[in-house]
């Protein structure tokens, strides 16, 4: 059985790291109210992810 991802995949999961790591952890504390994001930071990583 091969259990690696396949290649689109891991490309995504690299993307998606590295998005976390570079744009999100940085700027957590100063963006949450709770367990929800404030949402001017809500709509900005959203635009982030659609580009």
């Amino acid at each position: 059985m091969d259990f690696e991802l396949p290649e689109e995949l891991r490309i995504l999961k690299a993307t998606l790291r590295h998005f976390v790591d570079n744009e999100l952890i940085p700027i957590e504390r100063e963006t949450t109210n709770g367990e929800q994001i404030e949402p001017q930071y809500l709509e900005r990583f959203e635009r982030r992810l659609r580009s």
